[in-house]
């Protein structure tokens, strides 16, 4: 088997040592060679092999890395604070929230840049967070046009979804797609969409409606898109240790926490708090509390990942699409 190199931090320890013109001393043979050879050939080997001994174990999830900079959610611009109920950054403050691993996300909401807006304004003075787009006073119809950018991908549409609110009879919302060599646009769907996926470059259009200007505008927060820029999105782990743990809550009853400790291949390397995991075999989300990076002279061997169960009502993540 073809033995896995990692980054060779050894360099400096061969720099470190003398250069010496005559024979090499006893304690080189004993001492800096061996240790030497142990990290540059031993170690890669060992994190090639517990990566392989991972897969093999098949427990399967999604990884989503929490957003640190980017577009700020117009949520968190209503107030000090984001809100953590939001479906766009889901109180993570930026448009987005979470990315996840192997994927590109682009939502179009009120702060995409380089919108055109026809006949629909941003309505801020409605209190909504996030900010969504409504239909002008006295306007049956209107549009949102915007220019998304892509980038190279195996063409595999992730997620494609719509927030709409105000719906009702005689209110409308369609969300249409097109290639810029294109004329008409066509239903965006997971297929239109992945159809496209080989240009650089695609029109997104939202078409809002209502029968007559007595009816209450259709209220559209954002579309969201993922598409796989890596033919394998997930992540294996080993996870044979205990889920439960007791914690002292509120008013002094213990309370029963569904805990996650998982063990991760070198593979996965940044992992923060406040990221989050997706178990495919079961749909349980949890949320990284804590993360260990196992070291040897700066070549990662493994990662052990302590996560909290989410539970449906009380995060906000669990809605995470």
């Amino acid at each position: 088997m073809k033995t896995m190199r990692g980054p060779n931090p050894m360099r400096n320890v061969r720099q470190n040592i003398e250069t010496r013109t005559e024979a090499p001393s006893r304690t080189a043979y004993l001492e800096d060679e061996p240790h030497i050879q142990a990290i540059e050939q031993l170690l890669p080997q060992i994190a090639a092999e517990s990566e392989q001994a991972a897969k093999t174990a098949r427990v399967v999830f999604l990884y989503f890395r929490r957003k640190l900079s980017g577009r700020r959610c117009s949520c968190h611009q209503v107030e000090a604070t984001p809100d953590g109920q939001c479906q766009i950054c889901y109180g993570a403050g930026y448009v987005g929230g979470w990315d996840m691993h192997g994927c590109r996300t682009e939502i179009l909401d009120i702060t995409y840049p380089n919108l055109r807006l026809v006949n629909v304004k941003a309505a801020f003075d409605e209190g909504i967070r996030p900010t969504p787009f409504m239909l002008e006073d006295g306007c049956k119809k209107g549009f949102i046009e915007a220019e998304v950018n892509l980038v190279r991908n195996v063409k595999v549409a992730q997620y494609v979804g719509e927030f709409v609110g105000g719906k009702m009879r005689g209110v409308n919302c369609k969300v249409l797609i097109r290639s810029m060599t294109e004329t008409t646009f066509v239903p965006l769907t997971a297929a239109s969409l992945e159809a496209r996926l080989g240009e650089f470059k695609v029109m997104i259009r939202v078409e809002l409606s209502r029968n007559h200007v007595g009816l209450p505008s259709p209220k559209f927060s954002h579309l969201h898109l993922r598409y796989q820029l890596i033919p394998d999105v997930r992540m294996y782990g080993d996870m044979n240790l205990a889920e439960e743990s007791q914690e002292v809550g509120d008013m002094g009853f213990n309370e029963t926490f569904t805990t996650l400790a998982l063990y991760v291949p070198r593979l996965f390397d940044r992992f923060q708090v406040e990221d989050f995991l997706i178990r495919l075999s079961d749909r349980r989300r949890f949320k990284v509390t804590r993360y260990e990076r196992n070291c040897i002279s700066e070549i990662l061997l493994s990662t052990m990942v302590r996560g909290r169960l989410l539970v449906k009502g009380q995060d906000s993540l669990t809605n995470f699409p």
